[in-house]
């Protein structure tokens, strides 16, 4: 899995690389944030960012370098979440093997 996660990162990184080299993001924001459908996606991306940023927050041992990788996730999006869970992908699974079945 951490290889899949860092591939993910990769392949994302490099689609955003893509994307701000053949149209700049910026330029074209305007008509489409103004539907229900921009809005809607740009809400989600947000409540994304605030629900991984508390994975992050509450997993990270040292609260100095949770709020860079919550930084650098508002900044450059999911691919920072995946690159984050590839590094982190052993302790998140020893963590979550060793909580009971309530899900508590």
């Amino acid at each position: 899995m951490r290889i899949f996660y860092g591939c993910l990162a990769l392949g994302m990184s490099l689609i955003v690389l893509a994307a701000l080299w053949a149209d700049p993001f910026f330029a074209h924001t305007g008509g489409f944030l103004g539907t229900w459908w921009g809005a809607t996606l740009f809400a989600d991306v947000i409540v994304g960012f605030i629900v991984f940023g508390g994975v992050i927050w509450l997993f990270e041992p040292r609260k100095s370098r949770a709020f860079l990788w919550i930084a650098a996730l508002c900044i450059l999006g999911n691919l920072v979440a995946a690159l984050w869970i590839a590094l982190n992908w052993q302790a998140l699974s020893r963590h979550l093997r060793g909580q009971s079945s309530s899900g508590a």
